[in-house]
């Protein structure tokens, strides 16, 4: 799997999926596997657009789930071809909406996938509407585990930090393991 550090490459057509994807858990998966499906039907590569630091971890000092590396591994198990990676901090932060849809357009997506709940440039005022203005984008429903709640990020770490690693475990879809993260 290629990585891009802090540069958006200039690509021929492919199928970008956008995320902080903190932890790759179950839900992330699904959405990964979505785009993937199109990306081998349409013969074309899977992007992902992430950040070395989740905005939830960079903005609330959050748990992380696991470091950048265990992601990157995770991501390419996924069947990733590439993986534009960013530092997030004040300067990303300060990016206006428009700045990001021009980097994407680079990119040359035939479709973008995000989570349905999906928010960018400052002031997080960029929403699915003002992408579609520009891409064909699918938005993936919110995932729900066997008991009905959602599968995320944060309830991942209300888990760990309550010490129920088994019921983290279980929504992460891999082994937790506390050494070696952030």
């Amino acid at each position: 799997m290629k990585t891009y550090f802090n540069e958006i490459p200039s690509l021929p057509n492919c199928i970008l999926v956008i995320g902080a994807f903190d932890g790759i858990h179950k839900g992330h998966q699904a959405l990964i596997k979505q785009a993937k499906k199109m990306a081998d039907a349409n013969n074309l590569k899977l992007i992902v657009y992430t950040f070395s630091t989740p905005p939830k971890v960079y903005f609330k000092n959050a748990l992380p789930l696991c470091n950048l590396g265990e992601r990157l591994e995770r991501l390419r198990t996924l069947g990733v071809d590439a993986t534009i990676v960013f530092q997030f901090d004040e300067a990303y932060r300060a990016k206006e909406k428009d700045q990001f849809i021009a980097e994407l357009k680079r990119l040359n997506p035939m479709a973008i996938h995000v989570g349905s709940n999906f928010r960018f440039g400052a002031g997080r005022n960029g929403t699915i509407e003002d992408l579609r203005a520009h891409f064909t984008v699918e938005a993936f429903n919110i995932i729900k585990s066997g008991d009905g709640e959602v599968i995320s990020s944060t309830r991942i770490r209300e888990l760990i930090l309550k010490n129920n690693i088994f019921q983290a475990e279980k929504l992460l879809g891999w082994k937790y393991e506390k050494e070696g993260y952030i």
